[in-house]
């Protein structure tokens, strides 16, 4: 499988144009309001028209358990996908499974790539654990 780049953060159309310049296959907008990174969806949305049609929108969540409010904040962007972030998750089926649904992992220490078949997700994206950041700390592990 061939690599595929994700950029997230994203939050000026500049950056995005500029990411998909430079190849990446998709772009991330985080919908975490503690998030230094943030966007409205509406301002995100506007970002997303202009997307070439094969660069994947992702709408980047932490710490969501009403899947609701996730399906919502997500059609009103228009992604097509959704990046889900602990310690809390919605369920991944309903309304969610409209979007393609990627479930991020904190790993502490080893990755426990055991437990990955019982999770549910169309993707798993893992992440460092940090005890303080929620969602994409850019942090190396093993």
């Amino acid at each position: 499988m061939p690599t595929r780049v994700k950029i997230c953060g994203v939050t000026r159309r500049e950056d995005a144009r500029r990411a998909v310049e430079l190849g990446a296959a998709a772009l991330g907008f985080n919908f975490y309001p503690p998030s230094p990174r943030h966007i409205d969806p509406m301002a995100a949305r506007a970002i997303i028209a202009e997307l070439p049609p094969l660069i994947t929108a992702v709408g980047i969540f932490a710490n969501e358990s009403d899947g609701q409010q996730v399906v919502r904040v997500a059609r009103e962007a228009g992604v097509r996908a959704v990046q889900l972030h602990g310690p809390a998750f919605p369920p991944l089926d309903g309304a969610l499974a409209e979007f393609t649904r990627i479930r991020a992992v904190a790993i502490r220490g080893e990755c426990p790539t055991a437990i990955l078949p019982n999770l549910v997700g169309d993707a798993f994206l893992l992440d460092a654990f940090d005890e303080t950041l929620l969602g994409g700390t850019g942090k190396p592990f093993n």
